[in-house]
């Protein structure tokens, strides 16, 4: 895509705002076998005559400049906007109606004090696409690709910024509606205080953001859910924090700056109650109506809330650059972390969007992907030699081995646990739910092939995350489960020694736990992991677990997933040197000589660190 920046027009009568707003996602979320999710967009289009176009020349106000520099030239503090999925390029020279009516009144606020705040637009797809699948089994689409692209473009127009002459001393905004809103989510939240610093970013703008926490510690707006229980509290792109393509876990606005986030309560991108209803929704349903007008939703005062949040955002005038100060972990972890080496990237070749993986003998890694269709496991043998154990795996969540080399995978789609016995090419159902009406998740495998899997529990809601999990054991060669007495809760990880002590974590958007239960015991013990979000847990045979993902922080958290050692008998967690990676990790898994292998899926690879627990 060529890069551009894009501008907005007023006429001389006005503010003149669209009364037909263009806005992002009018979503459906679906879920097919417990594991789909559909968002169906039914784009609005917006006004021909809203009478908004670039700047043509420095006089001019009140519209896009066409880019960064120019931006600078002409005032105190740029604002770079990216519209909802859906708006084109055209509405509003790229602004898109909520935007454009966002930056007409922060630019009036911001006048009050002097200042002179000019906008330029991020020119990226802004995906129009007739469903969006938020699939636990498949690849990313087109809609999180344009996330991406817009990232990208607008990471351009910060480098502009940091290195423009015009821009010494300026300061930036960042802001956005529905998608656009998701791309400066992550730009923030994933790139982290010190890159606002050195980019001069000061404040943030979010309109109907889809991966909106009701926890994020910002300045809310609107009617939405922002409370710690209840329906409605996450987006649509936090519903499965778990994918690469997920958004960012919650946060907290960086020292220095100012976010300001408006959700309007039942709007089916920012705030969707529950995917039952949400399903209903297509083009003219009342929540895709909420989710078309912000500008002019008001509040019981008659004011709009979207003036509220700009009139706070413009208050916010510090002439400081954001500062930073580390998160207060509720974990104790030891820092930095101790000497065991550098991980190392395993070669494998084109890996697409990497999930689950397992070790299946000394030296050798077998992986699941989420491509789709369809999906693929592949191994990697302790030689380097690559090879395509299953090219149509259906779908993958979890994947394990047992001693004598035999692969099984859950199933969630097809609620299927399958297996791929041991020189065999072809895949056996090993175990349906379909009966039970249940999802297989979390799965793993001892030497004597005893098998733990854990399922949704049948008629479980299953809202962001949280649904009660049934574990069930299988005996060596049974395909009759008995329960494990294991309290985990949400989508999840296992693990299981051959002593027979098994682990879970469960993974939920209020806080994760470990759990374990010892052999012949009927009672588990809180292994006091007690994260913002665990993705994995792995364990050996001397009793090391290993988990990834966050710790539960108070204050400022700006958090990445990470890797952290449990040794034998202690509540402290060592974090292994798992620092360069994409944001967020997926599967791991821990051999008998204490070497860790974990999914990178961000960047389509896998770390291995040898002798970890040494």
């Amino acid at each position: 895509m060529v890069f551009r920046a894009k501008g907005i027009h007023l006429s001389s009568s006005g503010r003149r705002l669209p009364s037909n707003v263009l806005f992002g996602p009018a979503v459906a979320l679906v879920a097919i076998a417990v594991s789909v999710v559909v968002l169906v967009v039914a784009p609005v289009h917006a006004r021909a005559d809203s009478g908004l176009s670039l700047c043509r020349q420095s006089s001019d106000t009140g519209c896009v400049d066409p880019a960064i520099g120019i931006a600078c030239d002409r005032g105190t503090d740029v604002l770079i906007a990216a519209r909802g999925s859906g708006e084109e390029a055209t509405d509003n020279s790229g602004a898109g109606g909520p935007m454009a009516s966002a930056y007409l009144s922060m630019r009036d606020e911001f006048a009050k004090s002097g200042r002179n705040l000019r906008i330029v637009t991020v020119d990226y797809p802004a995906q129009d696409v007739d469903t969006i699948k938020l699939a636990l089994i498949g690849a990313p689409n087109n809609f999180f690709a344009s996330i991406d692209e817009g990232i990208t473009l607008t990471k351009q127009m910060l480098e502009q910024f940091r290195t423009s002459p015009a821009c010494s001393g300026k300061r930036v905004v960042l802001g956005g509606y529905s998608q656009g809103a998701m791309v400066m989510h992550r730009i923030i939240y994933k790139l982290g205080p010190g890159y606002l610093i050195d980019h001069f970013v000061d404040s943030a703008l979010f309109v109907a953001d889809g991966d909106r926490w009701a926890g994020d510690t910002i300045t809310h707006f609107g009617t939405a859910n922002f409370g710690s229980t209840g329906a409605g509290r996450v987006g649509v792109g936090q519903m499965e924090p778990y994918m690469p393509f997920a958004g960012s876990p919650p946060g907290s606005a960086p020292p220095g700056t100012h976010i300001s986030q408006i959700c309007l309560l039942n709007d089916v991108v920012c705030a969707p109650k529950d995917p039952g209803v949400v399903a209903r929704c297509g083009k003219k349903c009342p929540e895709a109506g909420i989710h078309a007008s912000y500008p002019v939703t008001k509040d019981v005062d008659g004011i709009t809330y979207l003036e509220k949040a700009t009139r706070s955002l413009a208050a916010f005038s510090t002439s400081t650059v954001p500062t930073t100060s580390p998160p207060t972990s509720t974990t104790t972890t030891t820092t930095p972390p101790p000497p065991q080496g550098t991980p190392v990237v395993l070669p494998f070749t084109n890996l697409d969007h990497p999930q689950a993986l397992t070790f299946n003998g000394a030296g050798t890694v077998v992986v699941g992907e989420l491509k789709a269709p369809p999906a693929a496991i592949l191994k990697l043998d302790s030689h380097n030699v690559q090879t395509t154990l299953v090219a149509d795996a259906n779908a993958i969540w979890g994947i394990t081995a047992d001693g004598a080399g035999n692969i099984y995978w859950t199933d969630p789609q097809h609620q299927i646990i399958w297996k791929l016995p041991a020189g065999s090419a072809t895949p056996q159902t090993f175990y349906t739910f379909t009966g039970q009406n249940q999802a297989p998740w979390g799965i793993a495998a001892a030497t004597d092939g005893t098998l733990v899997v854990a399922a949704e529990q049948p008629g479980s809601p299953n809202i962001n995350n949280t649904a009660p999990m049934d574990v069930w054991k299988f005996a060596p060669g049974s395909t009759s489960p008995s329960t494990v007495p294991l309290p985990v809760q949400g989508y999840n990880g296992l693990a299981i020694t051959g002593s027979g002590d098994i682990y879970g974590a469960g993974l939920a958007n209020v806080g994760s736990h470990a759990w374990k239960l010892p052999a012949g015991s009927a009672t588990a013990v809180d292994l006091q992991i007690n994260f913002g979000l665990i993705r994995d847990i792995a364990a050996d045979n001397s009793g090391n677990v290993i988990v990834d993902g966050f710790p539960a922080c108070t204050g400022i958290c700006i958090v990445t997933d990470q890797v952290y050692l449990q040794r034998p008998g202690s509540t402290s967690l060592t974090q292994l040197p798992f620092t360069d990676h994409g944001g967020q990790l997926a599967g791991l898994d821990i051999d008998s000589t204490g070497t860790v292998a974990v999914v990178d899926p961000a960047n389509n690879r896998v770390l291995e660190l040898a002798a970890a627990t040494s």
